[in-house]
């Protein structure tokens, strides 16, 4: 990415918040790659590459990080999902 016009850092960006925003409203749902790419209108592909770029892991090792913390807080609370 560092060859990237601050254009294209800005979409990159821009897709990689909506991204963020769609796995954490989607916690409980089955999440893959190609459907969270979709949401950050990008190429499966192309969505591996600048999202391991952005946040050093993987989509799938993610989602189960954030499914994790989450199940930790809850744990926590003493709440239920």
């Amino acid at each position: 990415m560092s060859r990237s016009t601050p254009a294209t850092r800005k979409r990159h960006d821009a897709g990689m918040a909506r991204a963020l925003a769609f796995i954490e409203t989607h916690l409980d749902q089955r999440l893959d790659a190609a459907r969270v790419a979709r949401e950050a209108a990008m190429s499966t592909h192309h969505f591996h590459r600048i999202f391991s770029a952005h946040l050093g892991l993987s989509v799938g090792a993610y989602v189960a990080a954030r499914r994790l913390q989450r199940a930790c807080a809850l744990l926590r609370s003493g709440r239920e999902p």
